[in-house]
């Protein structure tokens, strides 16, 4: 497998498990309600405001599971449900955003989703203060979706972890 098509695969594995993540936070008390709120104080639409979100996680599994150790029988879908909520909420929140970008294959997959991504790497890379504003609401938003799910569990649970509790 060439280093495009592992990248594809991974990030094919990436985006299912933001959605399967983010699914898991719906099912807690006012998950999704909590989200609602928050997009509708910022004058986001539900759906620019969810699939911004789920890219942004998907991009920061993407990235965390890219520097991950590969190994014999290490497949991309193995790599994306060992990383830890916690390293996740870190890598969305305190990284540099421009880094969850890297090695992102192009196209990355459908049409929405090619526009999501777009949106979100606007965000990133425009540099402006109102994107610098918007990126780091969705930031947040994230972190709180991971760490109500890490709330969940005795410890520090893997997404692979949280995903198989569905």
């Amino acid at each position: 497998m060439t280093t495009g098509q592992a990248d594809s695969a991974l990030w094919t594995s990436a985006r299912i498990a933001a959605r399967k993540l983010i699914s898991a936070h719906d099912q807690l008390p006012d998950g999704r309600a909590d989200r609602e709120r928050r997009f509708a104080t910022w004058n986001v639409s539900e759906p620019m405001g969810e699939g911004s979100l789920h890219t942004l996680v998907a991009l920061g599994l993407f990235a965390e599971a890219r520097e991950a150790e590969t190994g014999p029988g290490k497949t991309a879908g193995s790599r994306i449900a060992d990383v830890r909520l916690s390293v996740l909420a870190a890598r969305i929140e305190r990284w540099p955003k421009y880094e969850l970008l890297a090695g992102l294959p192009e196209p990355i997959g459908s049409g929405t989703d090619e526009v999501l991504k777009n949106v979100v790497t606007v965000l990133i890379r425009s540099g402006e203060e109102q994107a610098a504003l918007a990126l780091e609401r969705f930031s947040r938003v994230a972190r709180a979706v991971l760490v109500a799910l890490q709330d969940r569990q005795p410890h520090d649970p893997t997404c692979g972890e949280v995903v198989a509790g569905l």
